[in-house]
């Protein structure tokens, strides 16, 4: 009797599996049907255009499905790879892959990346470490960006109200793209600070790998606890960027001229003359840098720690006080205009190369269009 019962439960709980594994299925298979139905019922009832319900039903089955083929076959034209050219392996095959230019490639890529290796570790040595060497480094790179990128930002700025002026008085008859320089100038900034984002993301991995960890500090490396260094490592970006992308920028304010002269060469001569001028209008880095200074000393009654006095952590927090140190000790030298304007006119000569070079592409596809 028990094994009876035992067997009827047995084929009790085969059905029950059974019926679980087809209920998905079914009740699929039902939906559809249930809904295929109720559509020819509702166009049998509204328009009567069937002889019968079952020639409605079967035209608007073959509609939906024939829909449903097309939408099939368009994803299909869509995710299904047809075209492997894009992928070419011959590339792989030795007489290739040791080719002169394969070689050379390799090469410049092994320097880059030991450059940018080395850059992160100067970087992390002078933004994590407190030592005085460290801090004073840190404090003179982080002073010389910031005044060097004030001075280009008046300097263009004169740039740019010269320009207005002559064109309110229509001498400049062509349209000046301001907002086209304005893009320019986020968009230097955005990719530098994105990448100043990426080296700090990439510090904590590199100064911890086994074969790396030994260009990096470990005082340095001991303070990668926050990420506020993904903050400090954009700020930094994005000076560069802004200063970068003034010159950028002012190099399209004339983009609409037709003449090559006004368009290429025109703003950036006159602003790297005005450039030139600042030690005489009092815009230049050693004159800021002096002024500032002076201003802090009369701010803090002209005291300061000796020239033989130790680098205690009051000091080395204390920015101001260390470049004010750095200053009076001989040991920081502000950047001089030359150098200034010496970085401005090669960014000003390599900008004027390559979109001279982009004109002429521009115009022998032109030509060959015609």
């Amino acid at each position: 009797m028990f094994a009876l019962a035992a067997q009827f439960l047995l084929v009790a709980f085969d059905v029950q599996s059974v019926v679980a594994t087809l209920a998905v299925p079914l009740l699929l298979g039902l939906g559809a049907m249930t809904w295929l139905i109720g559509e020819a019922i509702g166009r049998f009832i509204t328009h009567n255009g069937g002889t019968t319900f079952f020639s409605t039903l079967g035209s608007v089955s073959r509609e939906r499905f024939s829909t449903w083929k097309e939408r099939l076959q368009r994803t299909g034209a869509v995710i299904i790879p047809r075209d492997w050219s894009e992928i070419d392996l011959r590339r792989l095959a030795p007489e290739a892959v040791l080719s002169f230019r394969t070689s050379a490639s390799v090469y410049v890529l092994l320097v880059a990346t030991v450059t940018v290796l080395m850059m992160l570790a100067l970087v992390a040595m002078m933004h994590l470490e407190e030592t005085a060497g460290s801090v004073g480094i840190s404090v003179w790179v982080s002073f010389n960006a910031l005044v060097a990128a004030s001075c280009l930002a008046a300097t263009a700025m004169a740039t740019v109200v010269m320009i207005a002026l002559l064109h309110i008085v229509r001498v400049l008859r062509f349209e000046v793209s301001y907002r086209r320089a304005l893009t320019s100038l986020a968009a230097v900034i955005g990719v530098c600070s994105a990448v100043g984002v990426l080296a700090g993301a990439l510090l904590p991995v590199v100064g911890t790998t086994p074969i790396l960890k030994e260009m990096f500090p470990p005082a340095s490396v001991a303070r990668l606890t926050s990420s506020a260094v993904l903050l400090e490592m954009s700020a930094g970006g994005a000076v560069l960027g802004f200063a970068l992308g003034l010159v950028v920028a002012l190099n399209d304010l004339f983009r609409a001229a037709e003449n090559f002269v006004l368009r290429r060469l025109a703003v950036p001569t006159v602003f790297l003359a005005l450039l030139w001028a600042g030690p005489w209008i009092g815009i230049s880095p050693r004159t800021v840098t002096e002024d500032i200074l002076d201003r802090y000393r009369t701010a803090h009654d002209g005291s300061g720690p000796a020239c033989d006095a130790r680098a205690t952590p009051h000091l080395l927090a204390d920015h101001g006080r260390v470049l004010e140190f750095l200053e009076r000790c001989g040991g920081f030298e502000a950047l001089s205009n030359a150098w200034l304007w010496g970085l401005a006119c090669a960014v000003c000569v390599v900008l004027v190369l390559v979109r001279t070079r982009r004109d002429v592409l521009a115009t022998s596809t032109a030509d060959d269009t015609l």
